[in-house]
């Protein structure tokens, strides 16, 4: 992406005003008000990846809002999972690592479901001759990296 540097300012549907910033295919920001984090497009990176800049920066820019959209549903799912983890008897780093990925994961997840579903016809349009294995890689491991923070709720919970 040449220099289409773009900034939004997006209201959630819970009041809060979004702000993203897309400078390039290398660093986004992303918060609210003056707090905005700087952080490598990892997950925009693969999921876009053989698109023109145009939409690709659509779609990421529909991502990063799509976290803000999402952060209620989120703060649920993060609140569920720590109380479900401060009962795990034997609690370890390595636990609590997993179900901390599992948590990232299900950010991700989220928010690329809302891209999907707000932008449907646009999403099928745009990867219309791209290939599905970048997508695929995605929704394969990042299930799976959710699935093990739950697997090992489960399974580490006293009966």
């Amino acid at each position: 992406m040449a220099s289409n540097n773009s900034l939004k300012r997006i209201r959630t549907w819970y009041g809060m005003h979004a702000i993203i910033e897309i400078r390039s295919r290398s660093f986004h920001r992303a918060g609210f008000g003056k707090l905005l984090i700087p952080h490598p497009p990892v997950v925009n990176w693969l999921l876009r990846y053989g698109l023109a800049d145009k939409p690709y920066q659509q779609l990421s820019i529909t991502h990063e809002y799509a976290h803000f959209q999402t952060l209620p549903i989120l703060l649920i799912y993060i609140f569920i999972s720590i109380a479900w983890i401060i009962k795990i008897p034997e609690i370890n780093l390595f636990k609590t690592g997993i179900v901390f990925f599992s948590i990232l994961a299900m950010t991700e997840i989220l928010a690329e479901a809302y891209v999907r579903v707000k932008m449907n016809r646009e999403y099928a349009v745009f990867y219309q001759n791209i290939s599905i294995f970048p997508r695929l890689i995605f929704w394969s491991i990042f299930t799976l990296i959710s699935a093990a923070g739950w697997i090992v709720m489960v399974i580490s919970t006293e009966v």
